[in-house]
């Protein structure tokens, strides 16, 4: 009889350790989905969280998503001092060649004529100009080689982890002309996983809104004629969305690297971002993902508060709460739960140890089964709501100043 119930005790404890397993696994839509894609990938623009993935950290050819990149070391040298939009990049004979070769997506442009930064731009990231984007990565008399080491130190300052890059467009190597690197493949391409490119996406979102403006935009004029924006996923296009305002973001097409996109709109004020790579149809496939997200998940935005328990405190409890509201996506089939966090400052075991001041950072609300695209666990610091003095004389003391 004591055999037996060893041996129930230990399956109970085989049992409990497989359940606690499971439990911590991070809750990500993509099993119950069918994206035709090598890899997508879907994330709440404002925190991070990951919504849905797959195949998400595959490094696969990225092509014209590239130019994205190129746009945040623009951006980055624009707030250097170092470039301004109004400076002005003359065209060389060479890319005003490539400008009208077949094979390519292209604006025309003029040998020995001068364009802005910012027209550059527009033509990189509405038509996805490749000798355009050629002559911007250009814009500080850098050769491919040179520019290539700025997207490297961009791509690590942003935080990118799996990468190859050989150009600012997303060409292959041997497509660059005269541009090409020496002594590398004619076949290399660049290449990023899904992750990342959302994690591209979210930095210039966050930190350069106003591309959005340009993104947006459905046409581009252009030497007296009119090109259409390659996101058919836009407001008034056949394959626009229905609820959400897709507003961005860029295109991407090789033969290596197929269709893929990497888009985002707005959802009842959330802000979303989808990635989806080497896709049979990069439009219908993205609108999957974001139909995905809107059954899989229910967004709430408030202020998290918790009431949590004070050791040495003139009170035994006190409110804790984020100082904005903040948003946390919820599975709609399992709602996941924060854990409170104590800070090392104001630790006491599980409670909080007085005294502290109103609006300290006093801890964390962790959600532990919510991920962030860095790969972090969801979380939000949360901050006393009002003063706690200790106890006893030193305390009433304190409480006097």
């Amino acid at each position: 009889m004591k055999k037996v119930n060893k041996f129930v005790l230990y399956l109970g404890l085989i049992i409990l350790m497989i359940g606690s397993v499971l439990t911590s696994r991070p809750l990500v839509s993509h099993a119950a989905t069918t994206v035709n894609a090598n890899a997508a990938f879907a994330i709440d623009a404002q925190t991070g969280q990951v919504l849905y993935n797959k195949n998400g950290d595959q490094r696969l050819a990225v092509a014209s998503m590239s130019k994205l990149l190129t746009v945040a070391v623009i951006e980055h040298e624009i707030d250097r001092g170092n470039l301004k939009w109004s400076t002005k990049v003359k065209i060389t004979a060479a890319e005003a060649k490539l400008s009208t070769a077949s094979g390519y997506s292209n604006v025309p442009l003029k040998a020995g004529h001068s364009y802005t930064v910012k027209q550059l731009t527009e033509a990189a990231l509405i038509k996805s100009g490749d000798a355009a984007t050629i002559a911007l990565t250009r814009a500080e008399g850098k050769s491919t080689k040179q520019f290539v080491s700025q997207m490297n130190a961009m791509a690590k300052r942003i935080g990118l982890t799996n990468y190859r890059f050989y150009n600012g467009i997303g060409l292959e190597n041997k497509d660059m002309a005269s541009f090409k690197l020496a002594n590398t493949a004619g076949s290399a391409e660049n290449q990023m996983t899904a992750r990342d490119v959302a994690k591209l996406a979210q930095y210039l979102i966050k930190n350069y809104p106003d591309l959005l403006n340009i993104t947006k935009q459905k046409t581009l004029k252009w030497s007296g004629q009119t090109y259409q924006n390659l996101n058919e996923l836009l407001p008034g296009n056949a394959n626009a969305t229905k609820k959400i305002t897709v507003d961005g973001l860029k295109t991407g097409t090789s033969d290596k690297a197929g269709q893929c996109l990497v888009s985002t709109g707005t959802y009842h004020g959330h802000r979303l971002i989808v990635v989806v790579m080497h896709a049979d149809n990069r439009f219908t496939q993205s609108k999957v993902i974001y139909s995905a997200v809107f059954s899989q998940w229910q967004p709430t935005s408030a202020k998290l508060s918790k009431t949590v328990k004070v050791s040495r405190g003139r009170v035994k409890t006190v409110r804790v709460q984020t100082k904005q509201k903040v948003t946390v996506w919820q599975p709609r089939s399992k709602k996941a739960s924060a854990q409170w966090i104590a800070n090392r400052k104001y630790r006491d075991g599980t409670q909080l140890k007085a005294p502290f001041k109103a609006n300290t950072q006093v801890g964390k609300l962790r959600f532990n089964q919510l991920k962030k695209v860095n790969g972090h666990v969801l979380e939000f610091g949360v901050y006393s709501t009002r003063d706690v003095h200790r106890r006893g004389l030193f305390g009433w003391l304190a409480s006097l100043f």
